[in-house]
């Protein structure tokens, strides 16, 4: 199912596939069969990487919460979900290089000089486990420099799915109601808490790392990159919403 979900979601790796088949093709055989398949393919991209349908997907999705101004007094402690690492370059570089998502970081260290005395809970494992691999592993060795100031910090390294984060935290953590941040990448945020609801927690959504305007419109989009970007989150987002669905995490 998670290959089947790999596939949709990097449709511009199965986009090259084809079109390297097709010019392949394109030396033996001329006719009909070439001509359908690269007006599929020319109709496959302007879908999935020109027009702003995945883009206002991807708005509707980080939409949903408001950004926080001022943490609630009530809040017991900050969860933190993981995905802001480049696991094997941070290995192979000897520091900390972040992902796509690696913006978080930029809130959670705001956070951490706002509420010190907080505890922070960083679900951060990956797949596959590699012991002093893990996102956790190289987060713990990048955050060594504010561990006086915040004492209370720890990684769960585990973990390879929000599902799964939302269930060993809430064992870990055993919060009772106590209300705790939950801070993801704003797109990540619906599905995040509706698995922290559904394994127990009482979470207040603390968005970051926004990837579109608040009014993403109408207007094509002629940047591949932003297209790509835009299709892969989209599609990921919702088949992991209906996988979830299905598997009886969520509700």
């Amino acid at each position: 199912m998670r290959f089947l979900v790999w596939g949709i979601v990097n449709f511009d790796a199965i986009l090259l596939i084809m079109i390297l088949g097709v010019s392949l093709v394109s030396f033996f055989h001329r006719g009909a069969l070439i001509f359908w398949l690269n007006h599929t393919i020319a109709i496959g991209f302007f879908v999935t990487v020109l027009t702003p349908f995945p883009g206002m997907y991807v708005a509707h999705l980080e939409n949903t919460y408001p950004v926080v101004r001022t943490v609630p007094d009530d809040v017991k402690g900050v969860l933190v979900i993981g995905g802001m690492i480049s696991r094997d370059v941070s290995v192979s570089r000897k520091q900390a290089a972040f992902s796509i998502n690696g913006p978080r970081m930029s809130h959670v260290i705001k956070l951490m000089h706002e509420k010190p005395g907080l505890p922070y809970f960083f679900m951060a494992g990956g797949v596959p486990y590699i012991n002093h691999y893990q996102e956790g592993d190289i987060l713990r060795r990048h955050l060594s420099y504010v561990q006086k100031e915040v004492p209370n910090i720890t990684y769960d390294t585990r973990s390879n799915t929000t599902a799964e984060s939302a269930h060993v935290s809430y064992r870990e953590l055993n919060p009772g109601n106590d209300k705790w941040l939950l801070v993801t990448s704003a797109y990540h945020m619906p599905r995040a808490v509706r698995n922290f609801t559904a394994a127990g927690w009482n979470v207040t959504p603390y968005p970051t790392d926004y990837k579109t305007k608040k009014n993403e419109g109408y207007s094509f989009n002629f940047s591949i990159f932003k297209g790509i970007m835009f299709w892969k989150i989209a599609v990921h987002e919702f088949l992991m919403h209906v996988i979830d669905s299905l598997d009886g995490r969520i509700k």
